[in-house]
């Protein structure tokens, strides 16, 4: 109740991708909603060098997404 009362104060600031305490959305949509993405995707991207590289320094990690052809936008 407090969550609909909640959400009708700041549905004009959410996000479309916003799925978290949105009436009819929640996991399952946000599931949906990434799937078609992924499918009509040309690349994807997943990184976690922090735990994966602990000792690698950042600027020579993103240097070398760079050089390899990785789009400025995503690499910062």
């Amino acid at each position: 109740m407090v969550n609909n009362f909640l959400y009708t104060f700041i549905k004009d600031q959410l996000l479309e991708s916003q799925h978290g305490f949105i009436p009819r959305r929640g996991t399952l949509t946000a599931w949906k909603e990434i799937v078609n993405k992924v499918l009509d995707a040309d690349y994807i991207y997943e990184c976690d060098l922090k735990q994966f590289f602990p000792s690698i320094h950042v600027d020579y990690i993103s240097n070398a997404l760079l050089t390899s052809g990785m789009p400025e936008g995503i690499v910062r």
